[in-house]
């Protein structure tokens, strides 16, 4: 087996890195994420936004704002928007000419759409628990090891 180091990693956005239910973002993203971002760059891993929502980026570019956090909108490369159940993760690999073996997806699994879209093409995938509102929040970006892709 070839071994092939994660070049991108697409997080998913509503639910996984902010909260779903935060219809007026305020609310802080999700722990560890800035830390996450610097794991990835020290691993020359580049980090793109993977949202079904166009809204996606302004949704991130508004909470960057509203907590005066630049490296929520420096931390990424790219951002797309994949319609579809599953999401078609091939877009991301096409124009960033990478393997599906290179591309970590992270994401909340809502409804199958970005586990499903992972294993459809091949890509590694981590489910993380819904973040919302709502919800108790007990996870942190620090609790992904990278070593393992």
């Amino acid at each position: 087996m070839v071994f092939m180091a994660i070049k991108v990693v697409a997080l998913d956005i509503h639910g996984t890195i902010l909260a779903s239910d935060d219809y007026d973002n305020v609310v802080i993203p999700r722990r560890g994420l800035e830390r996450f971002f610097n794991r990835c760059s020290d691993r020359d891993a580049i980090v793109v936004g993977a949202s079904d929502s166009i809204n996606a980026i302004n949704d991130i570019d508004a909470v960057a704002r509203y907590h005066n956090l630049p490296w929520l909108i420096e931390g990424f490369w790219d951002f797309y928007t994949l319609d579809g159940s599953p999401k078609d993760f091939s877009h991301i690999t096409l124009n960033e000419k990478v393997n599906p073996r290179e591309l970590l997806v992270i994401g909340d699994n809502k409804d199958n759409k970005d586990r499903g879209g992972a294993e459809a093409i091949g890509a590694h995938f981590i489910l993380v628990p819904p973040y919302s509102v709502t919800l108790e929040d007990n996870f942190s970006f620090d609790q992904i090891d990278l070593s393992k892709y």
